[in-house]
């Protein structure tokens, strides 16, 4: 029986810069629901590792998303998120003007069971407007 390589995050990995933020629900001034995001953690590494394009058939119509692992360092408080609790705001161009920015909400997370180092995050790929990209309409 061979045994499961135990593997620190290597330096270089986690490439990209992003902020979490934590969705927290409440009501505007009219009393209907409304979401907000706030900063949960700031300046955070983490790697894009591989995309998954997912096709479902609904009602004779094919719906289409685009689903993508994450992986950042561990995170107390993160692991076992639910779906759509924090989104990461990743921004594609630093330093330009105007900047751009892509929306992951985090569909679930994982964490690495042997050293707690990573957490994997299973992501949907949101455009500005809040749509999924790949869906169609």
């Amino acid at each position: 029986m061979k045994r499961r390589e135990i593997r620190p995050t290597q330096s270089g990995e986690l490439r990209h810069r992003c902020n979490i933020e934590e969705r927290t629900p409440g009501t505007d001034s009219t009393g209907a629901p409304s979401v907000t995001y706030t900063l949960w953690a700031e300046n955070v590494a983490f790697a894009i590792d591989d995309w998954k394009p997912y096709e479902n058939q609904v009602a004779q119509a094919v719906e289409r998303s685009v689903i993508t692992r994450i992986r950042i360092r561990y995170r107390p408080g993160m692991s076992g998120a639910g779906p759509n609790q924090f989104r990461l705001v990743y921004c594609t161009n630093p330093g330009i003007s105007p900047a751009v920015y892509e929306y992951y909400d985090v569909l679930g997370a994982v964490r690495d069971i042997n050293l707690r180092v990573e957490l994997q995050l299973t992501c949907s790929l949101r455009d500005a407007a809040g749509y999924r990209v790949g869906a169609t309409p």
